[in-house]
């Protein structure tokens, strides 16, 4: 049996599909019924619908946009010069803004410039939670404002045009029974709009503008503000996705300060087992046959595992970038390529930690890192100072600096007030000091660049003698590579 089921000709003639029900059960509707029950609704059918709709007092139909396009005619100038005048306007906004509800409050204003209308708002749709979140609004109380984050994304005439992407607007919501009319009459809005924010397969909420009188949306209105949606759903998905890449990287910054946390205290705990080890062998009783060769055997074994722990090398920068997520950029400049690991992980939790204050108190800073001499220099730069600050960074944060014999001041850039933060290096002579003189002449070969035929080529040895001196330099300076050692080399 052909013909519509009730929800088309509900979106067909647009009454709800409940008052069809109504209509039906009074006796004022007849539709054929198919075999398995449901209501089949053919033409005849809809033209009763609609003369009911108009002649029932309070059931004037909300009217699908097609319907009223073909009713509105040709869009006028003014609208068209009101439509420009608000792209332009949301446009700057939206290239120089990154805050969501700052960009969507431009949004809701370019809207009802566009319709001439003053009460309107635009709410995102919370999909986990099946709400709709209102984020940007003008003309409207708070408590009508709250009572949106109680509508469900399926549920009202928002809810029907968000589910059927399709723009819908009500010429009086006061006598329109699918309305919420409490809300409607408290706030006296009468005529009403709303489109669908979309994006692609994407729905990402609703724009509402409303009227104090009863009002027919034109088509070019309407025109407009599906025209102005396109601008809001690209500027809310790039809000939220950058969002969404800020908690990632909150979050893996989070995780690298617990990491170089736990291995500062790992190294802490590795350092005391080793002493309490030499402690053991000192304090071994004197009566006791002592084990030369055992006791040598044992003390090489805890020397090799300190110079293990001293020799680690890592790029620090990688730590300091995560460390210092809230920084607008993190800049280096002649940094090392590889520094010991304890000492690089307590330079860049300590750091972090004083990024991480300044992050607490919303400040807008940039960081550059910089090798000069035998220091590291990590330079705050702020667009706004106080020496308050200072006094902001916890005991915590001031302990790890001191351990690390770090310098703290302050001086004065074009830019700004600069925060500096200065560093000795640690000294890697005592490694260097391990390598036979050979080694060493090869090490400082390294610094060439030459590969290993030229290197042995100049050295007077063949390529593998060369490989044995390179696996025995590395392995002394506990480096995997070339690049690390030469970093170690400047580094002394």
């Amino acid at each position: 049996m052909s013909g519509l089921s009730i929800g088309d000709a509900a979106a067909a003639t647009g009454v709800p599909a409940w008052r069809l029900r109504a209509w039906e059960a009074e006796g004022l509707l007849h539709p054929a019924r198919a075999a398995n029950g449901y209501r089949r609704f053919d033409g005849d059918d809809l033209e009763v619908i609609r003369q009911l709709a108009m002649a029932v007092p309070g059931s004037r139909p909300v009217h699908p946009v097609a319907e009223t396009r073909s009713r509105a005619g040709t869009p006028g100038v003014s609208t068209a010069y009101l439509l420009e005048q608000a792209w332009r306007s949301f446009a700057q906004v939206a290239r120089s803004e990154e805050e969501l509800r700052v960009v969507l409050t431009a949004g809701i204003d370019a809207v009802l410039t566009a319709c001439a209308a003053t009460i309107g708002a635009i709410a995102m749709a919370d999909h986990p939670s099946h709400r709709f979140v209102s984020l940007a609004s003008r003309g409207l109380s708070t408590d009508y404002l709250d009572s949106i984050h109680n509508w469900q994304l399926h549920e009202g005439l928002a809810g029907r045009a968000f589910g059927q992407r399709q723009s819908l607007t009500v010429y009086d919501l006061g006598t329109h029974r699918g309305a919420a009319r409490a809300y409607a009459w408290r706030e006296m809005l009468r005529g009403y709009l709303c489109v669908p924010i979309l994006l692609g397969t994407k729905r990402l909420g609703i724009i509402e503008v409303y009227a104090r009188d009863p009002r027919e949306f034109t088509a070019a209105e309407i025109d407009a503000v599906e025209q102005l949606s396109v601008l809001v759903a690209v500027a809310m998905e790039a809000c939220q996705s950058r969002e969404q890449f800020e908690a990632l990287r909150a979050q893996r910054s989070r995780f690298s300060r617990q990491w170089t946390k736990q291995w500062s205290l790992a190294t802490q705990a590795e350092r005391e087992r080793i002493a309490l080890q030499l402690e053991e062998l000192a304090d071994a009783p004197a009566e006791e046959p002592l084990d030369l060769d055992g006791a040598r055997a044992e003390v090489r074994r805890i020397a090799a595992r300190v110079r293990a722990a001293e020799r680690a090398g890592v790029d620090s920068r990688h730590l300091l970038r995560d460390q210092l997520g809230g920084a607008r950029a993190v800049e280096f400049t002649a940094w090392p390529d590889a520094l010991p690991v304890e000492f690089a992980t307590k330079h860049a939790l300590a750091i972090g930690q004083v990024g991480h204050a300044l992050d607490q108190d919303a400040a807008n800073y940039v960081v550059r890192a910089s090798r000069r001499d035998d220091d590291l220099l990590i330079e705050f730069v702020l667009d706004e100072w106080t020496r308050d600050r200072l006094a902001d960074l916890d005991s915590d944060t001031m302990s790890m600096l001191e351990d690390l014999g770090a310098r703290i001041g302050t001086r004065e850039r074009d830019a700004g007030e600069v925060l500096l933060i200065t560093v000795e290096l640690p000294s890697t002579a005592p490694l260097l000091r391990e390598l036979s003189a050979r080694e060493q002449q090869v090490l400082h070969e390294l610094v060439s660049g030459r590969s290993n035929s030229e290197l042995a080529a100049a050295l007077g040895i063949s390529v593998k003698t060369l490989q044995n001196h390179l696996t025995s330099i590395y392995r002394k300076l506990g480096v995997a590579n070339r690049v690390a050692a030469v970093a170690l080399l400047d580094a002394r």
